[in-house]
């Protein structure tokens, strides 16, 4: 769609996608909430300087990477297509590695941003619980179920997690805050989101 704006912001131009437009009056200038929607969740653990694997290629992959990298973290991509994911390293100029050899490096913070372990294929996990350990914090993107399998796995061992909703919630507050210039309520959105799930 960015072909079809008379503007776009800085962040969403470097990371290539746009998810929110503003209309001023006619004139449509595109951003990108994702990528602070997702680091928002992790800044109060510290990025910089942290091992972070991004497991997945996609939209939202390129919106956190840019955000780590943003928040000087030391980032690699984790996939299983090597093209897409070298694509992606690449962009970022950071490390790739195949889903299979995630065992290779030892990361503090692993993001899952590929559907695996959404409804109906709630068993699945990208990462065995095997390779888990307490010192890791588990960032799941997914948020149907709010408590993935890998979520569970990480609770299990001891490591710090977030869910898809602090993404999804934090992501939908700037929204509505760029289209209606009123700061929402993330405490608010997250119940409501929530009580529309269950």
């Amino acid at each position: 769609m960015i072909e079809f704006l008379d503007d776009i912001d800085t962040e969403a131009r470097d990371i290539g996608a746009v998810n929110t437009i503003v209309n001023k009056n006619g004139n449509l200038t595109g951003y990108n909430t994702d990528w602070s929607g997702g680091i928002e969740s992790l800044k109060e653990y510290g990025i910089k300087d942290r091992k972070v694997g991004i497991i997945g290629a996609g939209g939202a992959a390129h919106a956190l990477a840019y955000g780590i990298k943003k928040y000087k973290g030391n980032l690699t991509i984790i996939n299983q297509s090597q093209k897409n994911g070298e694509q992606l390293s690449s962009l970022f100029n950071c490390d790739f590695l195949k889903i299979d050899e995630i065992e290779k490096k030892d990361f503090d913070i692993i993001i899952n941003t590929t559907p695996l372990g959404m409804i109906p294929d709630i068993k699945n996990t990208p990462v065995k619980k095997e390779y888990l350990n307490k010192n890791m914090i588990i960032m799941d993107i997914v948020y149907n179920p709010i408590e993935t399998q890998l979520i569970k796995d990480a609770k299990k061992t001891g490591c710090k997690t977030i869910d898809g909703l602090y993404m999804f919630v934090n992501q939908g507050a700037q929204q509505f805050a760029l289209w209606t210039g009123i700061k929402p309520s993330i405490e608010l959105m997250r119940n409501s989101v929530i009580n529309e799930l269950n």
